[in-house]
């Protein structure tokens, strides 16, 4: 994807920096009109750049907050289920603490 812009002079087209250095070195000629071209004829568009630059960062906020999201989502899941296997292996509602099956509890004795 296009990181450094530029505008040809003569056709005003907009390409990336390093496409245009590359065409330069075989043709110095506007790939567009075939007008004469050289590199120190090229230039800089920052306004574009600038542009480039924000959505990409935007971009990469998006991303990561659907990552986190996504993480939560995950975290969310696992509790669940964990709580699930908690309700399944001690009965319903008693805790992880809580009397066992078929165990007699000291206290009964005295």
């Amino acid at each position: 994807f296009m990181t450094d812009p530029v505008v040809l002079p003569k056709s005003q087209v907009r390409v990336d920096r390093a496409t245009i250095e590359r065409h330069l070195l075989n043709s110095q000629t506007d790939p567009f009109n075939r007008s004469h071209l050289t590199l120190d004829m090229i230039q800089p568009d920052d306004k574009l750049k600038k542009e480039i630059v924000d959505w990409i960062e935007l971009r990469k906020q998006e991303y990561r907050k659907r990552k986190e999201e996504e993480s939560k989502k995950e975290e969310q899941k696992m509790d669940e289920e964990d709580e699930s296997q908690d309700q399944n292996l001690f009965g319903g509602s008693q805790s992880p603490g809580g009397p066992v099956p078929g165990v007699e509890s000291a206290d009964k004795d005295q």
